[in-house]
C-alpha cells in the first residue's frame, strides 16, 4: 500500500495556506500545518479532521522568521509522519510599524525555509528529493520594492541543491473565500 506524500505549509491556518492545506488534503496529502498562531492553527486542524480524520493534518508552531523554528518544523513533521515531499513557504506579513519584521519574515523566512528544505529532504543529505515552493507578493512587482526579486535571485542559487523542484508562485488578488488564484511559476528543475 503506497505512503501518503506530506506536505508542510507555513502560514498554513489561514488564508492562501489554509486553502492549500484544504487542497492538497483532498488530493490525498497528509498535511503539517506550521503557523506562528497556535490556537488557530489548532481550530484548522480540528475542523479538518473531521472531514479528512484524525492523523493525517498536524499543527505545529513555527515562526518562519527563526531559522531554528524551521529545524524544529522538519524534525516534528519527521517524526510525525516519517517523511516530508514538499515545503510550502506561503507565511507572509506586512507590518507597515514594523518593516524589519516583515523582512525577516518574508525575505528570510523563504531563506531558512530553503536551508531547511536542503537539510532534510535533500537526497544528498539522506532525504527522499522533494518539491519547494515560495510565494512572494504581487504587490513586490507593481511597486517596484524588490523583495520578491530578491527571494527569486536568493532562491535561484539554492536550487541546484535543493530536493527535485524548486517553484515560486506570485499570487494574484486573494478575496476570502475564493478557492482560485492566479500564479506565475518559475519551474527550476535540478539535478537530484
Amino acid at each position: 500500500m503506497p505512503v501518503s506524500p506530506v506536505a508542510i505549509v507555513t502560514g498554513g491556518a489561514q488564508g492562501i495556506g489554509a486553502a492549500v492545506c484544504i487542497e492538497l488534503l483532498k488530493n490525498g496529502y497528509r498535511v503539517c500545518v506550521a503557523d506562528i498562531e497556535d490556537l488557530k492553527a489548532e481550530e484548522f486542524v480540528r475542523e479538518q479532521e473531521k472531514s479528512f480524520g484524525k492523523g493525517n493534518v498536524i499543527a505545529i508552531h513555527c515562526d518562519v522568521s527563526k531559522e531554528s523554528d524551521y529545524s524544529k518544523l522538519f524534525e516534528e513533521t519527521l517524526k510525525y509522519f516519517k517523511r516530508v515531499d514538499v515545503l510550502i513557504n506561503n507565511a507572509g506579513v506586512l507590518l507597515e510599524h514594523d518593516p524589519r519584521k516583515s523582512l525577516e519574515v518574508n525575505l528570510l523566512g523563504p531563506l531558512f525555509g530553503c536551508h531547511a528544505a536542503l537539510k532534510y529532504m535533500g537526497k544528498s543529505k539522506g532525504g527522499n528529493g522533494g518539491v519547494v515552493i515560495n510565494t512572494a507578493s504581487l504587490a513586490d512587482w507593481i511597486f517596484g520594492f524588490s523583495g520578491a526579486r530578491a527571494i527569486f535571485g536568493s532562491i535561484r542559487r539554492l536550487n541546484i541543491s535543493l530536493p527535485n523542484t524548486l517553484t515560486t508562485i506570485v499570487p494574484g488578488e486573494f478575496e476570502k473565500g475564493e478557492t482560485g488564484w492566479a500564479a506565475y511559476p518559475s519551474e527550476c528543475p535540478t539535478e537530484e
